[in-house]
């Protein structure tokens, strides 16, 4: 009959597809509004709760809280390019291409890039890899930075050179990962 009657409950089924900014957040909150009318043709409002809410009104239901988990990662690859370096000398330079991809599943506000040998790390939007321009690591992208290294003598003595590149994010909500 379309009506609710007393004692009788109906059930509503609602989905929501979870956004990255929910995720960033580390979950969400949800508050449902039922209205009726009752005999006297008066709206009847109640805001939802995870225990029930009977109060009519509005401001006194509660959101139902949903946690959604964060998992972090990034992936940093460097690539050295001495094609141009056949027999080295002191002051050649090796060209690098460190890559930083986000791996994990909430975006970084912001990203940094160490590196012990070189002093010239350098990223651009232009470089590609921000691809909406916001100057966050979006989760799924690539950043590509480039540097340099001037070879010195001992490092042709000792007949290599080796150093480690660090990435630091800063994750939307939770800690800093490196």
């Amino acid at each position: 009959d379309s009506a609710i009657d007393v004692g009788e409950t109906w059930t509503w089924t609602v989905s929501y597809s979870l956004t990255q900014a929910d995720i960033d957040a580390g979950g969400l909150s949800n508050l449902a509004t039922v209205t009726v009318q009752d005999p006297s043709n008066n709206s009847i409002s109640v805001e939802s709760s995870s225990s029930g809410n009977a109060t009519s009104g509005t401001g006194n239901g509660s959101g139902t809280s949903t946690a959604l988990s964060s998992s972090p990662g990034l992936t940093v690859t460097k690539t050295a390019d001495t094609t141009s370096i056949s027999s080295p000398s002191s002051g050649d330079t090796i060209s690098y291409t460190i890559t930083v991809k986000n791996t994990g599943n909430v975006t970084f506000t912001s990203l940094s890039l160490t590196d012990a040998l070189t002093s010239d790390e350098a990223w651009s939007a232009s470089d590609g890899g921000d691809v909406d321009g916001t100057g966050a690591l979006n989760v799924g992208e690539t950043w590509t930075f480039t540097a340099s290294y001037a070879i010195t003598s001992s490092d042709i003595t000792s007949g290599s050179v080796e150093n480690v590149a660090y990435a630091t994010g800063v994750p939307a909500s939770g800690s800093n990962l490196t």
